[in-house]
């Protein structure tokens, strides 16, 4: 498995001297069987997880903030969910949702109970070569005005708009 993961690691090594330049501040992520992240905190509704995958994925970026938590019930998929997701990816396609089955992680890498519900994630990837050779866009990339503000805005959306229920999403 650490074979699998070392280049994620290493490129992940990259990304940290990235945020540094940019002035952000960023927490370590315990470790992950399936890649290596760290994330970047502004407040309990405001945070990116910056993640690399191991396996062939080691190239990309992913930026992931989490909306909404626990939105269906057990084994059914919330259909208002999906459709708002949907409606939401298809307005601005630069910041796509999507509904979360949640394979035992949640977007703040928190190990979670097969019972756990279903979670709406904002996720964009992005060619990890393409940040670093355009440092102003990983600079907004990774900046409060990003996701965060898309995250909170969606957040109320899916709630008072579309009539998902949920837990909003908490750093801790």
């Amino acid at each position: 498995m650490d074979d699998v993961l070392a280049e994620a690691k290493q490129q992940l090594e990259v990304v940290k001297e990235m945020v540094a330049a940019t002035g952000e501040k960023f927490v370590e992520l315990g470790p992950s069987p399936v890649g290596a992240g760290v994330a970047l905190a502004w407040s309990e509704s405001e945070f990116i997880v910056l993640s690399i995958q191991g396996g062939g994925n080691e190239h990309q970026l992913i930026l992931t903030s989490g909306v909404l938590r626990d939105i269906a019930l057990i084994g059914e998929p919330c259909v208002p969910a999906l459709v708002a997701c949907n409606r939401k990816t298809a307005d601005n396609s630069a910041y796509p949702f999507y509904v979360n089955e949640l394979l035992g992680l949640r977007a703040t890498g928190q190990v979670v109970s097969p019972e756990a519900g279903q979670d709406i994630l904002i996720q964009q990837k992005y060619p990890l070569q393409l940040l670093a050779d355009v440092q102003p866009f990983f600079a907004y990339c990774v900046s409060r005005d990003s996701l965060p503000v898309q995250t909170n805005q969606a957040r109320r959306e899916f709630i008072e708009g579309y009539g998902v229920s949920g837990t909003p999403y908490i750093w801790n």
